[in-house]
């Protein structure tokens, strides 16, 4: 039988398959190649877990941490700059860019602020989503960690050139921002890293441990983003008035480590195909990664309906339970996605107005919601966890284990330790239900929270009660997975990451629109009264997922 590889490559049902042959001889991956099995896969030999994603997202977090407050006053620096010099008032104090001013606490540089953050979220979301699915395609066959270096350059670029822009005032003014927004844009933004890292613990760990898993890296995350803000306070005191621009560079630093780091985590687990065509020679590489990148222009492809018969083709078993649920759960995931994204420029905006923080009390009131995120999406979910399954699930556990422990006898051990680790559409359980429900109810109350709280101290304890938002994106997206074969979750979290670049392009827009708009008229807690609404629409969703 002659030693060559046969690999079949189709986009989707409609397109012809094309056909590349990779031969043994082949002086590039001849070596690889033996009776039609691939040999030496030296990224296999490191094994694959969350951990090693952990630390790349504390150090990426704590950077964004560092400059979130810092960035927003950067944009409001600049505004307030150029509404200062336009209105002609010669008698303010000059305006320091990227630090705090109080000449600046105003509604309106506080609407307009706003308002060019939500043509900002709109630049990137829509670029963000234009890139997301092709990324997601393209993780399936080159890996996830090399789509997560990608993006993590992307926002080397956004903050290099945020600081060009804070450098040289005089010569760039606020409108250069946009490209800043661009960059982030497409580069996938934030959003793509997620999914990746998604994507990545879908592939290395089994389905029963996903949420937990995802809870740790989104408790990285949090971590990251609570401890950068006391972080910035630090270095803003340490720089003073004559280097206000310090924290933008310790950021900057700190992002050209995370992605140095990148170059030693191993790769997930890959299908024999992606395996396959990361060894191939570069002809065959660009071929495939042209065709997963290239414009999808073609009305018929954008058919949401034939993309979810594609993640779960007919003759898959029960199919139209797991379609309904993927929906379901895809619609929740994006309201919650919406809850966290509107308001991330108006958690910084409102409090200024309404209690009149300043930036080191902006920073602390960040520090203390995302210390709450960390806590409940590294302790509060695996709890949950454990509450949920001890109270309501402990027959069904107990007659899984014997069920389990009977097959053991027979199936060896080698073949067991697959079995773990292999995606199986099983769909949601009553435990993924009962996690994404509670976490919306707790979510709403947060938001209602913040609209009524007369006060500082309540006001952030409301934004204690948000945090559940960690706990519900990581429970839906771990659900999420558990509706689709191994080989198409990358699809799978691409195409959740175009839907939430296209939320990311509605949400914060019409939240800061909103906000600029109430305002003025002394009522900016309507906002956050929309948003619990939309969250309420989320709870009654959940009524229609069906567990197995």
């Amino acid at each position: 039988m002659e030693n060559s590889i046969y690999q079949q490559i189709s986009d989707d049902e409609h397109e012809e398959d094309e056909i590349v042959e990779l031969e043994d001889e082949d002086p590039i991956i001849g070596s690889h190649v033996e009776n039609g099995v691939l040999q030496g896969e030296t990224h296999l030999s490191t094994k694959p877990t969350v951990l090693y994603l952990l630390f790349f997202f504390l150090i990426n977090s704590l950077a964004f941490g560092i400059i979130a407050v810092p960035r927003m006053n950067l944009v409001v620096s600049l505004v307030c700059r150029h509404a200062l010099e336009n209105n002609g008032t010669p008698d303010s104090p000059p305006v320091i860019i990227g630090g705090f001013n109080p000449q600046c606490q105003s509604d309106e540089i506080s609407s307009r602020t706003a308002l060019i953050a939500a043509r900002g979220n709109i630049i990137v979301g829509v670029l963000a989503a234009a890139i997301s699915t092709s990324m997601g395609r393209l993780s399936d066959r080159v890996g996830r960690v090399k789509v997560i270096a990608f993006n993590t350059l992307g926002l080397i670029f956004t903050e290099g050139t945020l600081l060009t822009i804070a450098t040289f005032p005089n010569s760039l003014d606020y409108r250069w921002l946009y490209a800043a927004y661009a960059i982030d844009g497409a580069s996938g933004s934030y959003a793509l890293t997620m999914a990746m890292a998604s994507a990545y613990v879908s592939d290395s760990c089994a389905p029963s441990i996903r949420s937990i898993q995802i809870g740790r890296l989104h408790g990285a995350m949090f971590i990251g983003i609570a401890v950068g803000p006391l972080l910035s306070t630090l270095i803003s005191k340490i720089g003073g008035s004559k280097l206000p621009l310090l924290v933008f560079y310790v950021s900057l630093s700190m992002r050209f480590f995370s992605i140095l780091y990148l170059q030693f985590v191993p790769e997930s687990r890959l299908t024999k195909t992606s395996q396959l065509i990361a060894e191939a020679k570069p002809r065959y590489l660009l071929r495939l990664t042209a065709r997963s990148c290239k414009p999808r222009l073609s009305f018929s492809k954008l058919d949401p309906r034939a993309w979810i018969a594609h993640l779960i083709p007919s003759s898959v078993p029960s199919s139209a339970y797991l379609r309904r649920n993927l929906i379901l759960l895809m619609l929740i995931d994006l309201l919650i996605y919406a809850g966290v994204m509107g308001t991330m420029e108006i958690l910084i905006l409102y409090p200024q107005v309404v209690f009149a923080w300043g930036a080191t009390a902006n920073n602390l009131f960040m520090s203390l919601v995302n210390l709450c995120r960390a806590a409940v999406s590294t302790l509060g979910l695996p709890l949950l966890v454990f509450l949920f399954r001890r109270s309501s699930f402990s027959s069904s556990s107990t007659s899984k284990r014997s069920s389990l422990s009977t097959t053991s006898t027979t199936i060896p051990a080698t073949l067991a330790a697959v079995e773990e680790t292999h995606h199986t559409q099983s769909g949601a359980d009553p435990l993924d239900k009962s996690l994404i429900l509670t976490s919306l109810l707790i979510d709403l109350l947060g938001y209602l929270g913040f609209a009524l709280a007369p006060s500082g101290p309540l006001f952030t304890l409301c934004g204690a009660l948000a945090a559940f938002a960690a706990t519900g994106l990581a429970s839906t997206e771990a659900a999420l997975t558990k509706h689709v074969d191994g080989e198409r979750t990358g699809e799978l979290m691409g195409g959740l990451g175009f839907l939430q670049g296209c939320v990311r392009v509605v949400a914060p827009s019409a939240v800061n629109v909103v906000y600029s708009a109430t305002v003025r008229r002394g009522v900016p807690g309507a906002a956050f009264v929309g948003i619990a609404g939309v969250l309420g629409v989320g709870v009654g969703l959940m009524g229609w997922v069906r567990t197995r």
